[in-house]
């Protein structure tokens, strides 16, 4: 098991663009460009979702790796999510080869492996570099351009910016992030590629607005008025 550490950022689509002049001081140890492919796996009534769990398949240089993510935490737009990876032969997930104590007690894995179909998937060229910082920490910098696409034919754009810890500290990845962010063009992004691909698959929309009632309204004026009457 591996645990991803990352900061996020959805990104302006000239930002890729600028990101080579804002590395040019960090030493860069590899860089590489790939076109990746990945299909998104659940069931009907979406278990997997229901248990904060990600099921992916990855075709990248004719290798397939399976991926399976289970529930993390996001704080202050640091993203920390345990991983499973196993190579496959195909583009088909096999459950078999992810250890028994990755599921929740309450997922039954035989059911699940016959009424898992693909969802949607995501496809994007990702421009890579490996960097070492001054206190002596690893960052991978991924730039990701392409789009989300659904089995129905829904699509969105995907133009991200991930910074993911090699090793070292966190610190060291604010810092890079910061650096990157001096002249604008990017924001973080609590969303993952999966996340966007299971609100375009089912057709999210957006959380309803809720009208305020009068008394609310006038409280929140009433707390409006005071600050600016003691600022």
């Amino acid at each position: 098991m591996d645990t991803e550490i990352e900061l996020k950022f959805f990104v302006s689509s000239d930002f890729p663009h600028r990101i080579r002049d804002k590395i040019v001081s960090v030493k860069q140890l590899q860089q590489s460009q790939r076109e990746l492919g990945n299909i998104y796996f659940d069931t009907p009534d979406f278990t997997l979702r229901e248990h904060d769990i990600g099921l992916r398949v990855r075709c990248f240089d004719g290798v397939y790796i399976q991926t399976l993510k289970t529930a993390g935490r996001v704080v202050a737009g640091l993203h920390q999510r345990p991983e499973y990876n196993a190579e496959l032969n195909g583009p088909e997930p096999d459950l078999s080869l992810i250890p028994v104590d990755a599921w929740p007690d309450s997922v039954n894995i035989d059911a699940l492996s016959q009424s898992i179909q693909p969802l949607f998937s995501t496809d994007f060229v990702r421009q890579q570099w490996l960097l070492a910082t001054d206190d002596g920490s690893q960052i991978e910098l991924a730039s990701d351009q392409g789009e989300v696409s659904t089995e129905a034919g829904d699509k969105d754009v995907i133009s991200e910016v991930e910074l993911e810890l090699i090793s070292g500290q966190t610190d060291a990845l604010f810092s890079l992030a910061r650096n990157l962010a001096d002249e604008g063009g990017l924001r973080l992004g609590n969303l993952s590629k999966a996340a966007r691909g299971y609100r375009l698959a089912t057709g999210y929309q957006g959380d309803p607005v809720k009208a305020l009632s009068i008394d609310q309204t006038e409280r929140r004026r009433y707390a409006r008025e005071s600050a600016h009457s003691n600022s």
